[in-house]
């Protein structure tokens, strides 16, 4: 009766359906239902808000401790596999149940949305600053130029160095970019035919 009470005051208070399920930590519904019942019995219409053997918000006892640290030692195992052969949370979830778990797919989801949280890597961009001429970024591919008349594919080559308006460009027309992937540097190489 107390959590009815509760949900009874916060409502007064914020006049919110919406916050009070957020403060309390259950559904809109479950809200909306109780302040009806609160209602009803206000009118007369029911004699009892709170049947005796009804509870308004029942604890979460489904991802205890074991079935979470299986969950963890699922995905830890991931970590190793090549990235196709990983188990996603419908796996997992399906793994549990096959175990005899009684377990919700949300809340197999909600452990593994958890975990990819915190252990993933977040994207950083680091801005670099270069003396002017040190360094220059380069693109390549290929092109198409409609020169009298005639379409034809072009490989094209431009690079820009840093603090400079000045682009270079050059087209090659019989030629094959290949990378070097054995070159320290990076750097690419091409050959004519």
């Amino acid at each position: 009766m107390c959590d009815v009470n509760r949900i009874y005051q916060l409502y007064l208070e914020t006049r919110s359906k919406r916050k009070v399920a957020e403060i309390m930590g259950i559904s809109r519904n479950t809200v909306s239902k109780y302040l009806n019942r609160i209602e009803n019995c206000k009118n007369g219409l029911t004699n009892e808000i709170l049947p005796e053997d009804e509870k308004v918000a029942r604890p979460n006892t489904v991802c205890k401790g074991e079935i979470r640290d299986r969950i963890l030692s699922m995905l830890l195992e991931n970590q190793e596999k090549p990235k196709k052969q990983r188990l996603n949370a419908k796996q997992i979830f399906s793994i549990l149940v096959g175990e005899g778990e009684k377990i919700s797919y949300s809340t197999v989801l909600r452990e593994v949305s958890k975990w990819k949280e915190s252990n993933s890597f977040k994207d950083v961009c680091i801005a670099q600053e270069y003396d002017s001429g040190f360094r220059s970024e380069c693109d390549w591919g290929t092109v198409v130029l409609k020169i009298p008349e005639e379409s034809a594919k072009y490989k094209q080559f431009s690079t820009v160095l840093n603090y400079s308006l000045y682009r270079f460009g050059r087209i090659y027309p019989n030629c094959i970019f290949r990378v070097d992937l054995n070159s320290k540097s990076g750097q690419t190489g091409h050959r004519f035919r």
